[in-house]
């Protein structure tokens, strides 16, 4: 069993619904695989685990949206590291696109430091709330801490629909959190705001990121 498990790419029959691994003389079905882990489960962040494994492939958008959360996955793990989805990729897949929040963007920049950005030569190319006049909450704008960092997406590609567009490397996208702040930084003058980046062009920035974000992930 162990070692079917960690060769399945080997022994993987071509018909994804008759999900089974073979050798010569052995096979597995996902039935037996269930059989042997029984109903207990536990609670894997999904960031986490996402961030661990290779890309999903989950290229049926109406099959993710179909999957139930309700039933859980089957992930293998060895040397104390998630290998690969057993069972649940369109599950995992939309629990990754239903459970993007802000917090998990700050926990991932947490051991980033801030940089300096001139706030001038920044809004020549993006602006707050991403239009020239956007309806901000001017309370709120003045009430705002220019402590924390704004965070910015970075990319030197973008998708559009299905369209792939290049841009010169390094190209700043939009704010992901910190609009208010970089207008209060704007209303008062101020010559620079810190920020944090998220590249999504990096190869260790989260899959998950780079499809909800703009860039381009390893799976559609």
């Amino acid at each position: 069993m162990k070692l079917l498990l960690e060769n399945w790419r080997r022994y993987l029959t071509e018909d994804w619904r008759d999900t089974s691994w073979e050798t010569d003389d052995e096979k597995v079905t996902i039935e037996d695989v269930v059989d042997y882990l029984g109903n207990e489960t536990v609670d894997v962040n999904v960031l986490e685990l996402s961030q661990q494994l290779p890309p999903l492939p989950t290229r049926d958008a109406e099959r993710v949206a179909a999957a139930s959360l309700e039933y859980p996955v089957i992930v293998v793990k060895s040397g104390g590291q998630y290998r690969f989805v057993l069972d649940g990729n369109h599950r995992l897949q939309k629990a990754i696109d239903e459970k993007v929040t802000i917090v998990d963007v700050i926990d991932y920049l947490s051991a980033q430091e801030p940089i300096d950005i001139n706030v001038l030569e920044f809004t020549r190319h993006i602006l707050p709330g991403g239009v020239p006049a956007w309806d901000y909450d001017p309370e709120r704008v003045a009430a705002t801490s220019l402590e924390y960092p704004i965070i910015i997406v970075k990319s030197a590609t973008v998708k559009i629909s299905d369209t792939i567009i290049t841009a010169r490397e390094g190209q700043y996208r939009h704010v992901l959190d910190g609009n208010h702040r970089l207008q209060k930084a704007i209303n008062e003058g101020v010559e620079s705001i810190k920020a944090k980046i998220l590249d999504l062009d990096n190869p260790e920035t989260p899959e998950v990121f780079k499809k909800m974000f703009g860039g381009l992930g390893g799976a559609e």
